[in-house]
């Protein structure tokens, strides 16, 4: 009704968890925005995978929701709400859900990653991803790598480069074919053992883009394996140095926690997982 006073106004309204379902009768009007989100969905396969059982009811949401609204939004996420800081590798199908989204009339996006910091990991390279494939989601997937070399070359550095893409296809490879949602922990989405039988490997891969890249920059985004190593090993020394370094940088170690007060410590005994609180 706020049509006829508001000609210009649009409504939005979630359709979210329990009111993700397209309703059997009542259709929205032309004035009203449908965000349909995502939160519930596997991030490891493509929502349009047909094999994906855990992406199965979203895929018919979707369309459901496409025959009866003109406005159809998104409420997408994109990294590891409890988790900030260690690997969320997403980036095989943050294309493919992009067209997705497109050929199902969505003309509206709002994909939600760390919204409240800087970074441990690789938000800013996703944010550019991400931009890309709203702009062209059609795009094939050797132009999406390709931007992301691109964007890792810029950002990182020319001779960091190579360095840096070892690691996001090593995390991509080995986090095939599980199934990981936006509050898994680390090593349910690449297990324990695959780190520590590439331990030396990933850990050669760091020092080289340290060694030849925008020094800072690479140490921003190393932050991400020194979370894992201490996962892997803790290690009081190491262990007060990360959390130091990571709270001057303003980073958020999830979307709940506050930042730590400067005298204020966790106990570096224990894995990282264990340090943030409520």
């Amino acid at each position: 009704d706020i049509k006829d006073d508001y000609p210009d106004v649009s409504i939005e309204t979630l359709a979210y968890q329990y009111t993700r379902k397209a309703p059997l009768i009542t259709k929205p009007r032309d004035n009203v925005i449908i965000r349909l989100c995502s939160i519930e969905c596997c991030f490891s396969h493509p929502l349009s995978d047909p094999d994906c059982e855990v992406n199965k009811a979203f895929q018919h949401d979707i369309i459901e929701w496409g025959k009866i609204c003109n406005r159809l939004y998104i409420w997408d996420y994109v990294t590891n709400f409890p988790h900030y800081i260690p690997p969320f590798p997403n980036f095989r199908v943050l294309l493919e859900n992009m067209r997705f989204f497109a050929e199902n009339h969505v003309i509206g996006m709002y994909p939600e990653g760390n919204y409240q910091s800087e970074t441990g990991e690789f938000g800013e390279l996703r944010a550019y991803l991400l931009g890309r494939a709203m702009w062209n989601p059609y795009m094939t997937e050797e132009e999406y790598f390709a931007y992301m070399d691109d964007f890792l070359e810029g950002y990182y550095g020319k001779n960091a480069a190579p360095y840096i893409r070892k690691f996001i296809d090593f995390t991509l490879k080995e986090s095939e074919g599980r199934h990981f949602n936006i509050w898994q922990k680390p090593f349910d989405i690449i297990p324990r053992e695959v780190y520590e039988a590439n331990f030396d490997e990933i850990e050669g891969w760091w020092n080289e883009a340290e060694r030849v890249g925008n020094r800072a920059r690479v140490q921003k985004s190393r932050l991400q394996w020194t979370y894992i190593k201490l996962m892997l090993n803790p290690d009081e020394k190491t262990a007060r140095r990360f959390f130091h370094t990571v709270n001057a940088l303003g980073i958020r170690w999830n979307e709940w926690h506050t930042l730590f007060r400067d005298d204020e410590e966790p106990d570096f005994t224990k894995q990282p997982i264990e340090w943030p609180h409520r």
